[in-house]
């Protein structure tokens, strides 16, 4: 580890990164600031381009709301990097999935007794051996 930390400081890398990170960082906070808490929550970070921003929402849900806010999130973006901002667009990288995979929902009893009876109703064989599979007993 040590020969990369020695690499990344002679080519110049690690003085470049921090200001970088430093500033991205800080604008993000200074379009939280200027949005509803409950819209702030959903930006994940942004991206200066030549003239734009890209602004990071965790969802398409909250990217459609935090569009009605552009007009505040243009604004902060021109204080923070000069008038050559023109436009905002969004880009959605949702929250890591869960670990684990979520538990199976069960069938009530009578859930069980109704897919049973559709399959003694139905004439495809394949569809009613899957109606009576899924109305077995677990």
């Amino acid at each position: 580890m040590k020969d990369l930390r020695q690499f990344l400081v002679r080519a110049g890398v690690l003085a470049r990164v921090g200001p970088a990170a430093r500033t991205l960082a800080t604008l993000t906070e200074d379009i939280r600031s200027r949005l509803p808490a409950h819209l702030a929550a959903h930006v994940q970070g942004c991206a200066p381009r030549a003239d734009g921003v890209v602004i990071i929402a965790d969802s398409a849900a909250w990217a459609s709301q935090l569009r009605y806010a552009q007009g505040e999130i243009l604004q902060a973006c021109r204080q923070r990097l000069g008038d050559q901002i023109r436009q905002v667009r969004f880009k959605i990288v949702p929250a890591e999935a869960p670990a684990e995979n979520p538990p199976k929902p069960e069938l009530s009893p009578q859930s069980r007794q109704l897919l049973r009876q559709a399959a003694d109703g139905v004439a495809d064989e394949k569809l009613a051996e899957a109606l009576r599979k899924l109305g077995r007993e677990p």
